[in-house]
């Protein structure tokens, strides 16, 4: 039998005593905390499952009274700005509405003219709407506007544009020629083929001068400079109606490209060649880019050469198969195989560069003497023109939002925008690569909303430019009317032997009103169908805006409902039943008191008491 001393039994006391003292004092701070433990310690899993709600909370917190918040009030600016645009396309569709019609005097159009130009500086200063100082049509840059402003310290900056057009962006218009002026049989419209850039008032003296239009073929139409200032009528008429076959000239003052009948057809062809946008290789099909300098595991196409670059990863492990029974597959199903010839590809595997045969790259045109070669592959989807400008003035459309350019400013270094960049982390200028940019909000978990609207969705330069152009044909009318009344004075006033040669020239000044007065009409009228398509597309945008806040109150509410949901179940987890609590602590306060009075008792006691 074991013997029990008076030793072993006093520290069995103290502890119990401790024990209870150390629960009476956990109790008692369960009931002045109102939680159910004080340090991780007590109940390491109710301290894990406090810590992961907490983010939880604190993430649904940031969601519902940060975010969400932040996201509705960009949408409502942006909103806003759209409804005041759509308030300005039916003032303008007004005004051309009374634009087209014949019974007008030179007054009423002058008035036509002065409320177009204000709608036309009012349309794009709603662009420039502001959420919190942050613009919100200019995706990433949004501490820039999107026009120039007055206040602007760049509006002599020089912008290089690399402006890019698709295939129907030739167009037929109508060109009337007035010259000789006193002949009325030389006062005719003209059909006249032009690309209409996206500014106007464009240096007239660029360093380099714009030479040439990249098809997306990799054939170019020669491009000459022909600037109309300080030129006599004569001179415009002829830029305008005798350009050379195969060339265009570029008109800076208008903004204007005006290609002769073969550079159009060359134009408008080169968008039949297939895209090489992949390629297959001994049964392995790879993706390819536009260029000439691959990263590792790219493979890149030059239209211009006509050579296919592969990637150094990408040529270690084609280098591997075997020539002899490799096949080349391009984009249209043709197969080739590799060497040198006309019908093959060429590769060279130490520089990893394959040359298209020349008739794998050309078809050949065999209706004209000698065949025209005519290539079989495009880079891309896009013809390309660079041109300078350097004056701007407030209300035009900021490029750098729109267009691959750089921005050169007296005493600073070049800006370059929106072009890719090479391997060393130089920029390419040769690669445009402009992309709209998504300002995402992140209002749930993993659930993201793009809150912006794009500026080319509705605030477009094709719009301005519309605008300026039905400004100067009214203006043309307005000026060829007071020419028709000032020649119908002088001959009143003149002898009867001067009457026939004014009478001839009065008959070319009625023709030359009639004709831009047809003219203006059939502009007024076609633009009351493209200002209809713009308001369309700007009902698109706000339908867009409107689908997106639907979204933002739905996922609001349910954010709502979890951020309840969480806090009771944190409030569960962590906060002590005080009710519970307080009979837990005057049980343990019993016990605590019961301990102290066993352990006097017990104190009491000595071996003399056994004996």
């Amino acid at each position: 039998m074991m013997r029990i001393t008076n030793a072993m039994m006093t520290s069995n006391t103290k502890n119990n005593i401790n024990i209870n003292k150390l629960n009476e004092d956990r109790l008692n701070t369960q009931i002045s905390t109102g939680q159910v433990i004080s340090r991780p310690s007590e109940d390491p899993v109710v301290a894990i499952r406090a810590l992961r709600l907490n983010t939880n909370l604190s993430q649904l917190t940031q969601y519902y009274k940060k975010n969400i918040p932040d996201a509705q009030a960009w949408m409502n600016v942006t909103e806003t700005a759209l409804k005041q645009t759509n308030d300005i396309f039916t003032n303008i569709k007004e005004n051309l509405t009374a634009g087209a019609s014949d019974n007008h005097t030179a007054s009423d159009r002058q008035k036509i003219l002065e409320s177009l130009k204000g709608l036309r500086a009012e349309l794009y200063s709603s662009g420039n709407a502001d959420y919190a100082e942050r613009t919100v049509f200019t995706g990433y840059r949004t501490g820039e506007s999107l026009t120039f402003l007055s206040t602007d310290t760049d509006l002599n900056g020089k912008y290089n544009i690399s402006e890019t057009f698709d295939k129907k962006a030739v167009e037929k218009i109508t060109y009337i020629k007035t010259t000789p002026s006193d002949i009325e049989t030389n006062v005719e419209n003209k059909d006249v083929y032009r690309i209409r850039l996206s500014y106007d008032n464009n240096d007239t003296t660029p360093d380099p001068v714009p030479d040439k239009i990249k098809l997306p073929n990799g054939k170019d139409i020669k491009v000459s400079l022909k600037s109309i200032t300080g030129q006599d009528q004569s001179t415009i008429d002829g830029y305008y109606t005798n350009v050379p076959d195969k060339e265009a000239y570029y008109i800076p003052e208008t903004g204007e490209l005006i290609l002769g009948k073969g550079a159009k057809e060359d134009y408008e062809n080169s968008f039949k060649a297939v895209t090489l946008d992949k390629i297959t290789i001994g049964g392995r099909t790879l993706k390819v880019t536009q260029g000439s300098d691959p990263r590792d595991d790219e493979i890149t196409f030059d239209p211009i050469t006509g050579q296919i670059a592969l990637g150094k990863k990408i040529n270690e492990e084609i280098s591997k198969m075997d020539p002899a029974t490799t096949k080349i597959k391009l984009p249209d199903g043709t197969e080739y195989d590799l060497g040198s010839g006309d019908y093959k590809v060429a590769y060279d595997s130490t520089s990893g560069v394959m040359t298209l045969g020349s008739k794998v790259r050309y078809d050949e045109d065999t209706s004209t003497t000698p065949a025209t070669l005519i290539p079989r592959f495009k880079s891309g989807e896009k013809a390309e023109f660079a041109y300078d400008k350097s004056q701007w003035k407030s209300g035009d459309l900021r490029p750098e939002h729109y267009f691959a350019c750089i921005q050169t400013v007296t005493g600073k270094d070049p800006v370059y925008y929106n072009y890719e960049q090479k391997q060393d982390g130089s920029v390419n200028t040769s690669r445009p690569n402009f992309k709209n940019q998504n300002i995402e909000v992140e209002i749930s978990f993993n659930q993201k909303i793009t809150i912006n609207t794009h500026a080319n969705e509705v605030y477009t330069h094709d719009i301005g430019r519309d605008v300026d152009e039905l400004l100067t044909i009214t203006q043309a009318v307005v000026d060829s009317d007071e020419k028709v009344k000032a020649l119908e004075k002088e001959y009143a006033e003149a002898s009867e032997s001067a009457k026939p040669a004014i009478q001839k020239k009065l008959d070319a000044a009625n023709k030359e009103y009639s004709l831009k007065k047809d003219k203006m009409q059939k502009m007024f009228s076609a633009a009351l169908d493209t200002f209809a398509g713009y308001a369309d597309r700007n009902d698109v945008a706000i339908a867009n805006i409107g689908s997106m806040q639907s979204r933002l109150s739905i996922t609001k509410e349910r954010v709502a409902d979890q951020l309840q949901s969480f806090k009771e179940l944190a409030d569960a987890n962590i906060n002590a039943e005080l009710t519970e609590s307080s009979i837990d602590f005057a049980s343990a306060k019993l016990a605590l008191e019961a301990a102290q009075l066993a352990a006097g008792k017990i104190a009491q006691q000595t071996l003399l008491n056994y004996l």
